[in-house]
C-alpha cells in the first residue's frame, strides 16, 4: 500500500499509477481511502476520456462505501452523461440519487434532472416517475430549456388523453 501511495502521491496525473493505487486499496479492503482517493481519480479518468473506467471505480465505491456519492456536482452529472450514453440507465439514476438535496440551488439542477427524467422514461420505461420529477422541473424552472427537454422527451404522457 505504502509503494502505491507513493506512485500516486508522485505522479498524480498518471492514470496507470492511480489505477493502481486504488485497484490497491481495494484489494487491502481499506475502502474509505479508496472513496476518497476516488473523488479525485474519476475526474482524471473524465478528462483523459476514459469514462468506462470512471464508471467501474464509481462502482466498486458504490459496493462498498455505504452512501458513496461525489462531492462535486460537475463530476457527478458528467459521469452519470457517460453512463447514459453507455446504455447505464440505473446507473445514470444511482449517480444522480440525491442530487437536487446534496447540491441545493446549484446551477446544473435542471440538466441532472433533465437526465433524471430521460433515464427514467428511456432507460426504466418509469413514465409515472418522470412525470414527478418533471412536475418539480416545471414548478422550480418553468422557461429552462431542460424543462422544455422533459416535456419533450415526456410528450405523450402529457398529452390529453381523447374520449374513445
Amino acid at each position: 500500500v505504502e509503494t502505491a501511495r507513493e506512485w500516486q502521491r508522485t505522479a498524480f496525473d498518471s492514470v496507470p499509477d492511480q489505477l493502481r493505487y486504488h485497484r490497491v486499496l481495494k484489494l487491502a479492503e481499506r475502502f474509505e481511502p479508496m472513496a476518497q482517493h476516488a473523488q479525485q481519480l474519476i475526474p482524471l479518468l473524465l478528462s483523459k476520456q476514459q469514462g468506462r473506467e470512471a464508471i467501474e471505480v464509481w462502482t466498486s465505491c458504490y459496493k462498498r462505501v455505504t452512501g458513496f456519492q461525489l462531492k462535486s456536482p460537475e463530476t457527478a452529472l458528467q459521469l452519470a452523461q457517460h453512463a447514459w450514453k453507455s446504455m447505464q440507465p440505473r446507473v445514470t439514476l444511482l449517480l444522480l440519487q440525491g442530487f437536487e438535496k446534496q447540491h441545493g440551488a446549484h446551477e446544473l439542477i435542471p440538466q441532472a434532472q433533465e437526465l433524471i427524467v430521460r433515464a427514467l422514461k428511456q432507460g426504466e420505461n418509469r413514465a409515472d416517475q418522470a412525470l414527478k420529477v418533471f412536475m418539480r422541473m416545471q414548478a422550480r424552472y418553468p422557461n429552462h430549456a431542460c424543462t422544455q427537454e422533459a416535456a419533450w422527451i415526456l410528450r405523450d404522457e402529457l398529452q390529453p388523453k381523447s374520449a374513445t
